[in-house]
């Protein structure tokens, strides 16, 4: 079951995913925001709030009946098309995320030059920073626009890693094609 007492703490983002929960999904406190409830691989789970798409209380539909919300499905697609890396390898691909591999810092994320162990090219690191508010729905938006978007001029996704570092904060990343000749910004507007 969930714990009840989550709804009293103060949270921005709250990441039960494939924790096997069942039973009802609370409708207070942070499970009000469907954006900022991970609540994937769970499947026994059944409320009354419509934006986190469970069934209903009253409803006896068996596992494969119960209809996945549209962010479930899409992380379940992403996470199955990519390939798989974790936090200690981009850690280690970008020498600890050094000011060295830094290449640029945003409103809600960091990008780092790093080179895989699997393979002996750059890539692109782009670390979100989940402590500024806004972050999180920054890449939902960002990966729905990849999705949707397909232009040979644009660097592509290579993989994602949504994990926790080593101190237990949560760690969001997309790992992008590294473009070699500077960024767009650059090429834009030339100093």
């Amino acid at each position: 079951k969930i714990p009840k007492y989550l709804v009293d703490f103060q949270l921005k983002i709250l990441n039960l995913s494939s924790n096997d929960f069942d039973g009802v999904v609370p409708i207070k406190g942070i499970f009000k925001n469907a954006i900022a409830t991970l609540l994937m691989g769970n499947s026994k789970l059944y409320g009354d709030t419509l934006e986190l798409k469970f069934p209903k209380c009253n409803s006896k539909k068996s596992k494969k009946e119960v209809k996945k919300s549209r962010r479930e499905i899409f992380f379940s697609q992403l996470e199955n098309s990519l390939l798989k890396v974790s936090y200690q390898s981009l850690l280690k691909a970008t020498k600890g995320f050094s000011l060295d591999n830094l290449m640029g810092v945003g409103n809600f994320s960091s990008v780092y030059k790093g080179v895989p162990d699997q393979d002996e090219t750059f890539v692109a690191v782009k670390v979100l920073n989940l402590s500024r508010q806004g972050a999180f729905k920054s890449l939902l938006v960002e990966c729905k626009a990849l999705r949707n978007i397909r232009n040979r001029n644009l660097v592509k996704v290579i993989t994602a890693c949504s994990g926790v570092d080593y101190q237990g904060n949560d760690f969001k990343t997309l790992v992008y094609e590294f473009m070699a000749n500077g960024n767009l910004e650059e090429w834009l507007w030339p100093i």
